[in-house]
């Protein structure tokens, strides 16, 4: 990439302007911004780049998170566990497996999360 492509990319991965601000800066309009980000070769160099940075800040996030394990908040130390945990794959098994003989009487609970009065809100 050269020229005003070359510099959006660089701003883009940096992270530091929106779009509209990169636009300004290279005195194009956001629309050719935008058409040069569904372009596939540029699309495709913005994600490599942005590959390379998420990989040179990895270890730092990973070290900020498991620095929050030991934080004063319960909330916060609950928060980071659970994160850590779901992104190194050990999420609870949602499955319940019964094995019993004779009779049984189940009462079972759905959470459907924040979904809370649902049929209230129609």
């Amino acid at each position: 990439m050269k020229g005003k492509k070359e510099q959006a990319l660089i701003m883009l991965v940096s992270g530091d302007l929106n779009l509209s601000e990169i636009a300004e800066r290279l005195k194009i309009s956001e629309k050719t911004l935008y058409n040069w980000r569904k372009d596939d070769e540029f699309d495709s160099e913005l994600r490599r780049r942005l590959n390379i940075k998420m990989g040179t800040i990895a270890a730092a996030a990973l070290r900020t998170q498991s620095n929050l394990l030991n934080a004063k908040s319960d909330m916060v130390k609950h928060l980071a566990a659970k994160d850590l945990l779901d992104r190194a794959g050990y999420v609870p098994d949602k499955n319940v497996n019964v094995n019993a003989e004779g009779d049984l009487d189940l009462k079972i609970q759905i959470d459907y999360g924040d979904d809370e009065n649902e049929a209230d809100k129609s």
